[in-house]
């Protein structure tokens, strides 16, 4: 085919702008006779590691032909290397045999831990003991408690109302000599100040 068609049909149909698949359909019957010799018969078992570079056809007209057990991705899957390895074979060797030495003392570890357990810890069942007594439940002495209250919350930001202390007695408690008449303050034997007066009555 000439080197200017560059595998596209001579005449292309009208309006298919020679991207339809009759074009692609020229372009394949032009490097037939190269992929002659690369395909392989029907009868031929499926080589996966072929498969991944080239593929004989997505469609085929064998319909009794089966799936196959696995897909080219599991089978021959490369993990990409996201950085340029440099070969180093002693480095390898000696990160797999301290790894190996890790794996070895864990596991010894774990066969010490195993050990210390005895029979009866993994094997007896848990005896619960029901004699043991039981706690008593808490009943609160409604009677004798104090129940807490707005005014024994807030009793000390009341206005013009004495310290309410923790026996809250102390606005009854409060000492009241200055505002008691002499007669009440004085006991009843003793004589008051003023019978000792000498004044004339004028």
């Amino acid at each position: 085919m000439p080197k200017e068609f560059d595998g596209r049909h001579v005449n292309p149909i009208a309006n298919s702008n020679a991207k339809c698949l009759i074009e692609n359909w020229f372009e394949e019957r032009a490097v037939e006779s190269l992929d002659n010799d690369r395909r392989t018969s029907e009868e031929e078992p499926v080589n996966l590691t072929r498969l991944i570079s080239e593929h004989k056809g997505i469609l085929s007209t064998n319909f009794n032909k089966k799936f196959d057990d696995l897909t080219v991705n599991i089978n021959s899957y490369r993990p990409t290397c996201f950085y340029d390895k440099t070969p180093n074979t002693k480095a390898d060797m000696l990160a797999k045999q301290f790894h190996e030495q890790a794996v070895r003392e864990l596991e010894a570890r774990k066969v010490e831990e195993k050990s210390k357990e005895s029979v009866v810890v993994n094997e007896m069942p848990v005896r619960v003991n029901c004699c043991c007594p039981v706690a008593e439940i808490y009943r609160p002495d409604y009677i004798n408690e104090q129940p807490i209250t707005f005014w024994s919350q807030h009793s000390k930001i009341i206005p013009s109302v004495s310290d309410v202390r923790k026996t809250f007695e102390t606005p009854f408690r409060k000492n009241a000599s200055f505002s008691t008449p002499i007669e009440y303050s004085m006991e009843p034997n003793n004589h008051k100040p003023y019978e000792h007066d000498h004044v004339p009555n004028l």
